[in-house]
């Protein structure tokens, strides 16, 4: 893919972020490699009149005197920069990320919005300013296929390949190869100088002060481990040990949790891409002669279509189902994780919950589709006390058997859609 390629509508946000409804001081949060710094770089290269300061790594307060050794004070920064008249920003990068910031908030408050001409952008990966501080917040997260469906012309196909190998990071985005073979995606992407070989470190880093023991777990739970026992006897660790561990990584928004089908919690890895590393880059780290063989690209498009692509494929059906079903009720499904995952007379469904205003009850669960396991999850359906109106919907992305087609036509609360008819939310054309 094109290394210019801007997987963010960043014209959309700096467009909100000169809005006369905005306020002159901006806060821009989002968690790390998300694209902060590709925004900053965008603010920089488009807008006239930026001046930028990085706090990273400084001594906030004494930093006016190394910008400008007339000034003893950021009020005496602030008046310099707004004297110049040429300065329409200040763009504050790792906000964060500065030790003795007290001087510098207490001067940014100081400023008239009423009178200031200058927009002061701060750029961070957690909201650390103070409470009294009157700014306009905008939120970055990693792309959704909904997002970029309306970016970038792709099919839903395309969609689903780029997203579920990068995880919705820019940074592995930008070097996707995404028009040439699979074989030729592995190779642009299997290699020590690459962003989908070096960034997961990068984050765990952030997130742990020592990572040895998060990445024996999280590589066993590549492995086919999902139970706490599993997960503990492959990464050679007590279960009590294990535990503490898995729930730091659910803190920090890692992993999942949810409950089997015999009532015992599983643990899965949330990010596409985290997944995808650990289950291959992990160990090819290693090997000082790692080579891309057959049996390496084999083995990466069958972990790709039966773990990550099934995921991907619930999350489209559920946008589906909220995009088309939820969006004048009184609940969101995307959002309500208290009802995902829901065990009910042994079927496991994506979600079920009620809305009390409408009195309609929806019990959905997305994958493959066989007649005896939907017959299976309607007599589930009758163990949840009755409302005025019952749905079931079920998706499937392979062939549906005539059996559910002929219990779907005979009861107006069973739907089933097929996995091409969700990638028409955006106008995508089919697979």
């Amino acid at each position: 893919m094109n290394k210019e390629t801007d997987f963010y509508d960043y014209s959309r946000l700096i467009l909100d972020i000169n809005a006369h409804r905005c306020k002159n001081i901006v806060l821009i949060l989002g968690d790390p490699f998300t694209g902060k710094t590709r925004l900053w770089k965008r603010l920089t290269a488009t807008q006239d009149g930026v001046f930028s300061v990085s706090f990273k790594g400084y001594d906030v307060s004494i930093l006016p005197g190394l910008i400008n050794s007339e000034c003893a004070t950021w009020d005496d920064l602030f008046a310099w920069i707004c004297s110049q008249g040429t300065y329409k920003y200040l763009i504050i990068d790792d906000a964060d990320c500065g030790k003795n910031t007290e001087s510098f908030w207490k001067a940014l408050m100081n400023l008239k919005e009423d009178s200031m001409k200058l927009k002061v952008v701060l750029i961070s990966s957690k909201d650390t300013t103070p409470a009294e501080l009157n700014c306009t917040t905008f939120e970055l997260s990693l792309m959704t296929w909904k997002e970029l469906s309306d970016h970038l012309d792709l099919t839903g196909k395309e969609l689903k390949e780029l997203l579920c190998i990068t995880g919705g990071y820019p940074e592995i985005m930008t070097e996707f190869n995404l028009h040439g073979s699979f074989e030729e995606k592995l190779a642009c992407l299997l290699t020590p100088e690459s962003a989908f070989w070096n960034l997961a470190p990068k984050i765990l880093e952030r997130l742990f002060s020592t990572v040895e023991t998060y990445n024996t777990i999280l590589y066993a739970m590549t492995q086919g481990n999902k139970a706490l026992t599993t997960i503990a006897k492959a990464s050679g660790m007590k279960n009590n040990a294990c535990l503490e561990y898995l729930k730091k990584l659910l803190e920090k928004g890692l992993i999942h949790q949810k409950e089997s089908q015999n009532g015992h919690k599983e643990y899965f890895i949330v990010n596409s891409y985290i997944y995808l590393w650990y289950a291959f880059v992990y160990t090819a780290k290693l090997k000082a002669d790692f080579t891309i063989s057959d049996q390496t690209i084999t083995n990466f498009d069958e972990k790709l279509r039966k773990e990550v692509y099934r995921r991907f494929f619930r999350t489209a059906s559920l946008d589906y189902l909220q995009y088309f079903y939820f969006k004048h009720w009184s609940f969101d499904i995307i959002k309500d994780e208290l009802h995902q995952d829901v065990t009910i007379d042994k079927v496991n469904f994506d979600y079920v919950g009620e809305d009390k205003y409408l009195h309609r009850m929806v019990l959905f669960k997305c994958g493959l589709i066989k007649t005896p396991l939907l017959k299976k999850a309607l007599r589930a359906m009758k163990q949840i006390p009755l409302s005025d109106k019952e749905y079931v919907f079920l998706f499937t992305n392979k062939a549906i058997p005539r059996g559910c087609w002929t219990i779907a036509k005979k009861s107006d609360n069973i739907h089933i859609v097929q996995e091409k008819s969700l990638y028409r939310l955006r106008g995508l054309p089919n697979e």
